[in-house]
C-alpha cells in the first residue's frame, strides 16, 4: 500500500500539480496581458480625447480673433498702438473667454511683436514677444497654434493672428489658454466625480 502510494499518488499529484501551476501561470500572463492591452487602449482613447479638446479650444479661439478681426474700431485701436482704447474695447470679451474657456492671456502687439497691452494686465511694460507662434504667424502671414510654456511655465495653448489693414501689417493678436486647465475639464469628463 505504501509502495502503491509512493508509485502511483505521489507522482500523479506532481503532475496535477505541475499542469496547475502552469496553467496558472498561463491564466496570469494572459491576465496581464489583457491589462495591458486595456490600458493602451484608454492611454490611446485620451490621447485622441486630449488632442480633440486641444483642437475645440484652438478653433474657439481662431474664430474669436477672426471676428476681433472684423471690428473697425478695435483695428483702428491697434492701428494707432491706443492700449487704454483696446483695453476698454477688450476686457468685458477677456473676462468671458477667461470664464468660460480658460483663457488666461489676450494681448496686442505691434508689427514689430511688441506688447501694446495685455488685457489680463495692462500695467506690464513692453517687450517683444519671442514665442515660436508669434514667429510662425510673422513668418506665414496667417493664423498659428501650438503649445508654448507661457508665464510660470505654464503649458498654453496659443493661437496667434497678424491683422492687416489695406494690405499693411498693423499687429497681432495672440490668445492663451493654460492647458492644465483643460485636462483638468478633460478628467472632470471622464470621472465626474473629480
Amino acid at each position: 500500500m505504501v509502495n502503491l502510494r509512493s508509485r502511483i499518488l505521489v507522482p500523479t499529484t506532481l503532475i496535477v500539480l505541475a499542469v496547475l501551476l502552469a496553467t496558472a501561470s498561463v491564466l496570469n500572463r494572459q491576465v496581464e496581458y489583457t491589462i495591458a492591452e486595456q490600458a493602451l487602449g484608454q492611454r490611446r482613447y485620451i490621447q485622441r480625447l486630449f488632442q480633440a479638446k486641444l483642437a475645440e479650444h484652438a478653433e474657439k479661439m481662431t474664430a474669436t480673433l477672426l471676428t476681433l478681426q472684423r471690428n473697425p474700431t478695435i483695428v483702428q485701436a491697434l492701428a494707432r498702438q491706443d492700449a487704454e482704447s483696446l483695453f476698454e474695447l477688450s476686457l468685458s470679451l477677456y473676462e468671458q473667454l477667461r470664464s468660460r474657456d480658460f483663457l488666461e492671456s489676450f494681448a496686442y502687439l505691434n508689427s514689430d511683436k511688441e506688447t501694446v497691452l495685455r488685457v489680463e494686465n495692462p500695467k506690464s511694460t513692453q517687450f517683444v514677444v519671442e514665442k515660436v507662434t508669434t514667429r510662425v504667424a510673422a513668418r506665414s502671414g496667417k493664423i498659428a497654434q501650438g503649445l508654448e510654456f507661457g508665464g510660470l511655465a505654464k503649458l498654453h495653448l496659443w493661437t496667434v493672428a497678424p491683422w492687416r489693414e489695406k494690405e499693411l501689417l498693423i499687429g497681432y493678436v495672440e490668445f492663451g489658454a493654460s492647458v492644465d486647465q483643460i485636462l483638468l475639464r478633460l478628467a472632470r469628463l471622464l470621472d465626474p466625480t473629480l
